[in-house]
């Protein structure tokens, strides 16, 4: 199985306050999950990760949390829910190169995903 850690998500709990997206008490909430999910993720907790992610989406959706949350569904075996994950975050940000890079994995069979050059996402490159 794949790595879920990303540091994209550590990355993204630092720029959030001050990327003018944290502005009310929603994605102030969606932040702290957020942040949750990041520790749970360096602590290898992916049950804890997905609890949180799921809370951070809930409060407020963002292409990050929906690629990082498909990651561990992937992870633990539910493809589906993680292609669900990639589209929903593509109607966010139809340009993301991560979730463009996953949703492009998950249409191979699995025996050929994640392999040469498509190994890692764009961003971890």
């Amino acid at each position: 199985m794949m790595d879920v850690r990303c540091p994209v998500l550590l990355l993204w709990t630092a720029l959030l306050p001050v990327s003018g997206c944290g502005g009310g008490p929603s994605a102030s909430k969606a932040y702290d999950h957020f942040v949750a999910a990041a520790k749970a993720l360096e602590a290898g907790d992916k049950e804890t990760a997905l609890t949180e992610l799921s809370a951070s989406i809930e409060k407020s959706p963002t292409d990050w949390a929906f690629f990082e949350r498909a990651r561990i569904y992937l992870d633990k075996g539910q493809e589906e829910d993680a292609v669900a994950d990639c589209h929903k975050g593509l109607e966010l940000d139809p340009k993301d190169r991560n979730l463009l890079w996953l949703s492009a994995e998950l249409k191979k069979p699995a025996a050929q995903r994640f392999k040469g050059q498509f190994a890692k996402p764009p961003g971890l490159k």
